[in-house]
């Protein structure tokens, strides 16, 4: 019931957003090449180490902050990752005073907050904390995000030097719906991550990673992500079943990797900063 009663509501929400398209100008979203907000707050490197723990959460526009920073500082499967993928981050306009920038003060992990656009007045966009030095990062803006009003969906796509070895990551956030979301397919869905994808393949790098909010409300689409990322190497590494979005109890957000070992993952449903919940992988080289 609670699934029909969503979907029900995806189409009201897609009617209203197509009137309202046709007047808009968009002018709230981001280039590709600005803006980034960025800091180092890990004093130390690492210890040479082979084994990760890799973390990613809808944060939800921080709205709960001090939920979030105590689920991601206290939660045993959790807390100490090696790096964070966030989405729905959020900050001030205009500069770097921003809640990412004080998660990872708390934290002492280093951060890019890549903002897509502005929402109600604020930066909204993805973020990655790590212990490790960001080499170099990029914003890939995502292609059929015109079906939601003004709501420009990227990944944010970094470089990090890990004991000499080049590893890439991104944080991506999927569009809600699509054409072919309701009554069709959702094979837009994974056309929409392909740009993504792409990005990552060109980095020459053989440790690849991406993880977020996928939006895969149906298993079409789920299964549309899956072969189109095997196609490029390639494979689902948060393997625990069940729900990860709250309150209509649908599975949204995933970690794909390729290059690196699974050795476990999980879903944090214990914790209480946003409507979504973490999810997380353990890799080693």
């Amino acid at each position: 019931m609670k699934n029909t009663v969503f979907i029900l509501g995806l189409i009201m929400m897609g009617f209203l957003m197509s009137l309202s398209a046709k007047s808009a100008d968009c002018t709230n979203i981001y280039p590709p090449n600005s803006p980034f907000y960025e800091a180092n707050y890990q004093d130390r490197l690492p210890l040479p180490k082979s084994t990760f723990k890799f973390v990613s959460y809808n944060v939800g526009l921080f709205e709960n902050f001090d939920k979030i920073l105590n689920d991601l500082s206290t939660i045993d499967s959790i807390k100490n990752a090696d790096v964070i993928l966030l989405q729905e981050a959020a900050g001030d306009m205009g500069g770097p005073n921003n809640k990412v920038d004080e998660l990872a003060r708390a934290l002492k992990m280093n951060y890019v907050f890549a903002p897509a656009m502005t929402l109600w007045e604020k930066d909204y966009g993805n973020a990655i904390l790590t212990k490790w030095p960001i080499a170099q990062y990029q914003k890939v803006l995502l292609p059929f995000s015109d079906k939601e009003n003004c709501n420009q969906r990227i990944s944010l796509m970094v470089t990090l030097d890990v004991n000499g070895k080049r590893v890439v990551l991104s944080s991506v956030h999927l569009s809600t719906r699509f054409s072919d979301s309701i009554f069709g397919s959702d094979r837009s869905r994974s056309e929409q991550l392909k740009p993504a994808i792409a990005a990552m393949s060109k980095s020459g790098s053989d440790y690849l990673l991406f993880s977020g909010d996928l939006n895969t409300f149906k298993g079409s689409g789920y299964d549309y992500i899956v072969d189109m990322a095997s196609e490029h190497g390639f494979s689902d590494v948060h393997l625990t079943p069940g729900w990860t979005f709250r309150k209509y109890s649908f599975n949204l957000d995933h970690i794909f990797a390729k290059g690196f070992r699974h050795l476990q993952d999980g879903t944090e449903r214990s914790a209480e900063g946003s409507d979504h919940v973490p999810v997380w992988s353990i890799l080693s080289f």
